[in-house]
């Protein structure tokens, strides 16, 4: 996932780099939070996978409510380091920009 003060980006990856869903954003809220599980819950289903983890790039305080959620629902959450997504981010499309959408992927790998 991206991490942003207002609105997270999620995308969905196998263990060999297979997109398995749709973008999917949504408000750094409790309520949207629940959108979230709900994606999750219906991914899971439809890709008959169990076990979900979830990568972040802390971004200041930003990411604080949506891991307190994941702990309180049981979910896994990997922070991974900024610098590191910075370093890899040109890998994907061998351009260096970083974009909302573009950075779960590049976390994901990481």
């Amino acid at each position: 996932m991206d991490i942003a003060s207002e609105l997270h980006y999620a995308r969905v990856f196998d263990w060999w780099g297979e997109e398995l869903g749709k973008v999917f954003k949504f408000a750094n809220s409790a309520e949207r939070f629940k959108d979230l599980s709900a994606w999750i819950g219906r991914l899971k289903k439809q890709t008959k996978k169990d076990i979900i983890v979830i990568g972040v790039e802390p971004t200041g305080h930003y990411w604080f409510g949506l891991a307190s959620y994941l702990k309180e629902h049981s979910i896994k959450l990997v922070l991974v380091n900024p610098f590191h997504v910075k370093r890899n981010i040109k890998f994907d499309d061998n351009h260096p920009s970083k974009t909302d959408a573009k950075d779960p992927k590049t976390i994901a790998k990481l």
